[in-house]
């Protein structure tokens, strides 16, 4: 077998959150000292996994299991306290969280996605027009992100990560996108992916349909990768 296009070994998170949060301004001058009180979330657990060249894996778990918190780690979204990912090719993430700046138009936001891919300027309007097709958001392509509604972002944000050459695609709840026909569109895009010889690694809580898309499934539970054959054994009850 080749050598693994992503990998990660033994990666940990943690995040520090208040005690009590806050979201109004007198709260946090007069409650000051409760601030200080803060809890740690152990996010990912010395998590490790490899996808190998052509590969789709599937990462399944309930929500909060970590497996968001991993894919970013891989994505280079966030650094890992500890542990290490390597990547040896261009990579192209879908996250729900990340990416796009809300001020900014849908063109702009997908002309910087462009860029920061590594595309000439001068290929970048033809990825547009085809990216605002498929995302069935032509006539909303010059309007401020935040003027769009979730889905619409979500759509946008799945077509332009999904079209951008890349050797591994990174996707994050991509089958909860939209509604059922775009739903079904995402589907066929992947599979239209997988059979092109595209590698992926995606996110779900929906496991029937990592079943059909992916080639394996990994399951995460309180933050750590289970192993491949103890995930096999809780499948099956």
């Amino acid at each position: 077998m080749s050598d693994p296009i992503l990998s990660c070994s033994g990666v940990s998170k943690t995040f520090e959150v208040p005690l009590i949060p806050f979201g109004m301004l007198q709260d946090r001058l007069l409650r000051r000292p409760l601030l200080r009180e803060r809890r740690r979330i152990a996010a990912v657990r010395d998590a490790s996994l490899t996808i190998h060249s052509g590969e789709w894996v599937g990462l399944y778990g309930p929500n909060g299991c970590g497996k968001s918190t991993l894919l970013r780690m891989l994505g280079g979204l966030i650094a890992p306290d500890r542990g290490h990912v390597v990547c040896n090719g261009r990579l192209s993430c879908f996250d729900v969280t990340a990416g796009f700046h809300p001020e900014r138009s849908g063109a702009e936001n997908v002309h910087l996605h462009g860029l920061l891919h590594g595309l000439h300027p001068s290929a970048i309007p033809a990825l547009e027009d085809r990216i605002f097709a498929d995302a069935d958001l032509q006539n909303h392509r010059n309007l401020p992100l935040k003027c769009y509604s979730t889905g619409m972002q979500l759509r946008l944000g799945f077509t332009t990560a999904a079209t951008v050459d890349a050797d591994i695609y990174l996707f994050d709840e991509v089958l909860a996108v939209g509604d059922a026909a775009f739903r079904q569109r995402c589907q066929q895009t992947l599979r239209a992916m997988r059979q092109a010889g595209k590698t992926a690694l995606i996110v779900s809580h929906n496991l029937p349909e990592l079943h059909i898309l992916c080639d394996r499934v990994l399951c995460m539970e309180g933050g750590r990768v289970l192993p491949e054959q103890q995930y096999t054994v809780a499948a099956s009850h």
